[in-house]
């Protein structure tokens, strides 16, 4: 009689996680809000839950919960703001590998060439948050506000991110079941014999 049981030192199956992305804006209001939103609207074209927030509004908990950390920033000719200082300070120890992320930046003037978003992205390489798309720069136009087609452009992105981050994580935890069906199958085959 073959013996069916499973082996103990086999790792249980995967667990399926929910879609979570954790999307911090600084600040809280205005173009980074809007583009922050149509970010989440592209998201959960593909059920994923998108928490949007004001960059000072975050835990642990909410950042260890979450698959996806986006990180809107706007970039200014004076600097950053309070909110995102205190956020690089709170990430510099953090060590979130296995979670992806994604900055994108609001140039408030024309003459701003680099923003807080660099460094953003630098804190987050730093604790080993994969990045598989590039920073995302916004535009506004001449009265302050997002030129014309970017929030759709954002919509799209945040489908096109949806896409790529679910997919890579759907295709691990399919090799990861079918490596433990082959280890059970091997096992049984061994103890069959």
């Amino acid at each position: 009689m073959q013996d069916l049981t499973v082996p103990t030192h086999l790792p249980p199956l995967p667990l399926v996680r929910p879609k979570k992305v954790l999307a911090l804006c600084d600040p809280a209001g205005g173009n980074v809000l809007v583009l922050a939103r149509a970010l989440a609207n592209g998201l959960s074209r593909l059920q994923v839950a998108a928490d949007v927030r004001p960059i000072s509004d975050w835990d642990l908990e909410g950042l260890y919960g979450c698959q996806l950390l986006v990180v809107g920033t706007e970039s200014r000719d004076f600097g950053h703001s309070e909110g995102a200082r205190q956020f690089l300070e709170r990430m510099r120890d953090l060590d979130l590998l296995g979670r992806q992320g994604f900055v994108f930046d609001v140039r408030a003037s024309k003459l701003v060439i680099a923003g807080i978003g660099a460094i953003v992205e630098r804190r987050m390489k730093a604790c080993k948050l994969e990045l598989p798309f590039e920073r995302e720069c916004a535009s506004v136009g001449d009265c302050g506000s997002l030129e014309k087609g970017e929030e759709k452009r954002f919509e799209e992105l945040g489908l096109e991110i949806a896409k790529k981050v679910w997919r890579t994580e759907d295709k691990a935890r399919q090799a990861r079941s079918v490596n433990i069906f082959l280890r059970l199958l091997h096992h049984q085959a061994f103890h069959a014999a």
